[in-house]
């Protein structure tokens, strides 16, 4: 035993010491400390100064690999290139040189999966004399299954899945999965999202951010039926904000509960232009949509809800649980960015 012992562990040593032989040749591969100071002193040596901009004016002007260029008219591939450089144009902004095979290759690898490229990659990327190579990566990338595993990731993120919505966690992200497998059109995923009705949240994939967001009225209900469980007029602000974070990038909690004026000039100059009554308007888009949580054997399922149209509307001097009181104001729908 004591033999076998041994021979295991010499073995265990004389792999560290070629691990490490490895790793060492590995890391000559790496700047040295005297280049990478070099690389980096213009960065930390830039002047101080307050003005929006500098920064990137500093480091550019201490670029030294590429110079700027005003090659407005280089390659345009689709309209977003196009929007981007017009825009460039006429803004009077000096295009970047391209990126070389090896930034590129890293960055969009990046971009697309989370990861980056193993050496072999970066190998067979830089020695390939194939003129539409990058085009043709980002094709293979956003066809691997490493793309669709990293924005079913961000999408989760982004509409905050967790455990509240019930055994229907599971569906959605099979959902979203499928959404980016299929390569389904955006607006047909939000839209499904915004209109669902559903029995059950494990049935209907789309239902469950409306679980996710639903704010609980009373621990049982009061009556025969269970309407009084979920606060039907806080659930259509909590979907309204969320609906615009993650599909508009705009944050409306504070507009939810007061006027912007004196409060967000700060912090968001458009909305310290918009009132709680323009909220309760975006919000009155939602307001047929009616919460029922889900009954089984006597008792509410777990992130499972009845969901149809049949709410009055929107009610804006109704009780809140969660805000302000609300102060009244026109129900009339109309959409916050353009009235």
């Amino acid at each position: 035993m004591k033999s076998l012992f041994s021979k295991v562990f010499s073995v265990w040593i004389i792999t560290c010491v070629l691990w490490a032989e490895g790793a060492n040749e590995f890391r000559k591969e790496k700047l040295s400390p005297q280049l990478e100071d070099e690389v980096h002193a213009s960065i930390f040596k830039k002047a101080k100064t307050n003005q929006a901009g500098a920064l990137t004016e500093h480091l550019l002007a201490n670029r030294q690999q590429k110079q700027l260029t005003e090659d407005y008219p280089r390659k345009r591939s689709n309209f977003i290139d196009h929007f981007i450089f017009e825009k460039m144009e006429r803004d009077g902004v000096p295009s970047a040189a391209s990126a070389t095979d090896l930034e590129f290759l890293r960055r969009v690898t990046l971009d697309l999966t989370g990861r980056i490229p193993s050496p072999q990659e970066v190998r067979e990327f830089i020695v390939n004399p194939d003129p539409t190579k990058r085009d043709k990566l980002i094709d293979r990338l956003v066809n691997h299954e490493a793309y669709v595993d990293k924005w079913t990731y961000f999408l989760m993120d982004l509409l905050r899945a967790n455990g509240k919505m019930g055994r229907g966690r599971y569906l959605f992200h099979y959902w979203m999965k499928e959404n980016l497998n299929s390569d389904r059109p955006y607006d047909e995923v939000v839209r499904a999202l915004i209109t669902a009705s559903a029995k059950s949240n494990h049935v209907v994939a789309s239902a469950n951010l409306i679980a996710r967001e639903h704010i609980q009225g009373a621990p049982q209900p009061q009556d025969g039926d269970d309407f009084s469980m979920v606060q039907q007029l806080d659930t259509h602000d909590e979907l309204s904000i969320i609906y615009a974070k993650a599909f508009l990038g705009i944050n409306l909690s504070c507009v939810s509960c007061h006027d912007g004026q004196g409060h967000l000039e700060k912090v968001n100059v458009y909305l310290s232009g918009k009132t709680r009554e323009q909220f309760f308007q975006n919000a009155a888009f939602l307001a047929k949509t009616r919460y029922l949580m889900y009954w089984e054997n006597g008792k509410p399922q777990s992130g499972e809800f009845l969901i149809d149209d049949g709410n009055p509307g929107y009610d804006t001097v109704g009780a809140s649980m969660i805000r302000v009181p609300r102060l009244g104001g026109s129900s009339h729908p109309a959409f916050l960015l353009t009235g």
